[in-house]
């Protein structure tokens, strides 16, 4: 790869998403340390894991849908706190969020200090849920290293307390490729038959809200669906469309049956996630052009926390 396309590949995920924009709030991420394990440290003092072990009050639970902005998130953040962000905030003072509201509020932190970065959907191992051999839905971030001029994997909310839980041995600033899966990754293993796709979602026992058309409340998200859903939502993720988990349209609906045109179309998808930058344009111009991917301006949300409605998104 030339260094001028590679140097318009890093201007592109410098840049401000709709979604990352902090907005009027910009100011409060002048102050914030440059170093990448420390702006983590920042990130996990502002949220409160909405699947963690601390109670959180019923009244509040609907912040995990002000996140899908992190203008409104940081609005959120201050209605609660008005603090400066590096201020040590007790868990019923922080955002209630996921771990994809972890990875897009570093990520504008970052695109706010020149760091190139964007969201990366897939599934982690390591993450222990009880179950050997489950691999949780999980989302995390991606930033540009220009010393070593590589893009690193960081997985924001892994706390020392995680860390020994899930006894991570690696560096959650610099994840190893053979340890977080992308979801073109899974993707292809499914295909392929390598794997069984009821080892990938939430974790067992857990469900979700009306995530299909049967009428049944309770559905597990487990599963091929989840899978492909995961490598669209990798696809908007890199042209910078860092939707809530749980929003959906077009394919990503978990009750379509996709039809072998389908298929093949998510077996590229897959192909071009998992490349590298010399792919950049392949990528931006799938999305684009191909209307089963290309998230429209009008999605369906299935938040735990609310009845499934439609969701304008602001882009």
């Amino acid at each position: 790869m030339t260094p001028s396309n590679l140097g318009r590949i890093l201007e592109y995920y410098k840049k401000q998403s709709p979604f990352t924009d902090p907005g009027e709030y910009a100011y409060l991420f002048d102050e914030l340390p440059d170093d990448i394990e420390e702006l983590c440290k920042v990130v996990r003092g502002l949220i409160i894991p909405v699947d963690g072990d601390y109670p959180l009050p019923k009244e509040r639970m609907h912040e995990i849908d002000r996140g899908r902005y992190v203008s409104q998130m940081l609005a959120c953040m201050m209605e609660v706190d008005d603090s400066p962000l590096t201020s040590q905030r007790p868990p019923e003072r922080r955002f209630i969020g996921c771990c994809r509201d972890f990875a897009v509020l570093f990520c504008s932190i970052a695109r706010h200090k020149g760091i190139p970065a964007r969201i990366r959907c897939g599934f982690a191992p390591y993450i222990n849920v009880g179950r050997p051999g489950f691999k949780v839905d999980h989302t995390v971030a991606e930033f540009w290293d220009f010393s070593e001029e590589r893009w690193r994997l960081v997985d924001v909310d892994q706390d020392e307390k995680l860390i020994e839980i899930n006894s991570i041995d690696f560096d959650t600033t610099d994840i190893p490729h053979d340890k977080f899966l992308f979801s073109g990754y899974a993707w292809k293993q499914y295909r392929e038959g390598k794997v069984d796709p009821e080892e990938f979602g939430d974790p067992p026992e857990e469900y979700r809200v009306n995530l299909d058309s049967s009428g049944d409340s309770r559905v597990r998200f487990v599963g091929a669906g989840v899978i492909r859903y995961r490598v669209i939502l990798d696809l908007a993720m890199m042209n910078k469309v860092e939707l809530l988990l749980w929003d959906c349209t077009s394919l990503m609906e978990l009750h379509i049956v996709p039809t072998e045109e389908d298929l093949n179309l998510l077996d590229k998808v897959a192909e071009l996630t998992l490349a590298g930058n010399d792919k950049f344009d392949a990528i931006r111009e799938l999305y684009e052009e191909e209307p089963q991917l290309k998230i429209p301006r009008v999605v369906n949300s299935y938040s735990f926390v609310d009845k499934p409605r439609s969701v304008v998104l602001h882009f």
